[in-house]
C-alpha cells in the first residue's frame, strides 16, 4: 500500500498533497480494493447470464 501511495503521490505532485489528502486517498483505494476482492470472490457459473435482454429498437421510418 506504501508503494501505490507513493506512486500516486509522485505521479500527481500537487502542493494540495498533504499527509492528510493521502491518508483519505489510502482509505479510498483500500476500500476500492476490498470491494474488488469481494466482488471477484463471487462464484458464477459458465452459464450464468446478465439479468437483462438488450432488443433493438427499429425506427418507424426505416
Amino acid at each position: 500500500m506504501a508503494a501505490w501511495m507513493e506512486s500516486i503521490r509522485v505521479r500527481y505532485p500537487d502542493a494540495r498533497m498533504t499527509p492528510e489528502v493521502l491518508t483519505l486517498i489510502a482509505g479510498d483505494v483500500l476500500g476500492d480494493i476490498m470491494h474488488c476482492r469481494r466482488v471477484g470472490s463471487f462464484p458464477l457459473k459458465n452459464a450464468d447470464a446478465p439479468a437483462f435482454v438488450m432488443t433493438v429498437w427499429r425506427s418507424p421510418n426505416s
